[in-house]
């Protein structure tokens, strides 16, 4: 997808829904879905990330139908995200005081 591009502004959620979910003003969520994914796992996405105040839209198709679609793309953008540059929720119970352990400038 690197060659391709990506989602303008998007952050990479990884595929574990039990992971971290980035924290922001805008709160729009696309899951896009290049391959036939499981129920359970799309159910299970889409209730977590509503269930943090996130509007969720399905893009089946994937990032070829987001292109073919017209919507906005970010070209050349490397895949690594500087440390510090984008804040995340730490569900309760991973970190109880809900503050970083560490914060690195």
């Amino acid at each position: 997808m690197a060659a391709e591009g990506t989602i303008a502004g998007a952050v990479n959620a990884g595929t574990d829904p039990s992971g971290f979910l980035p924290d922001g003003q805008d709160r729009q969520a696309f899951l896009l879905t290049p391959w036939p994914p499981a129920p359970e796992l799309l159910t299970t996405w889409r209730q977590r990330l509503e269930a943090f105040g996130y509007a969720v839209s399905v893009v089946d198709g994937g990032f070829a139908a987001w292109r073919q679609a017209g919507l906005p793309v970010d070209i050349g953008r490397g895949r690594l995200i500087k440390p510090g540059s984008v804040p995340f929720t730490v569900p309760r119970g991973l970190c109880e005081a809900n503050t970083p352990a560490q914060v690195f400038e």
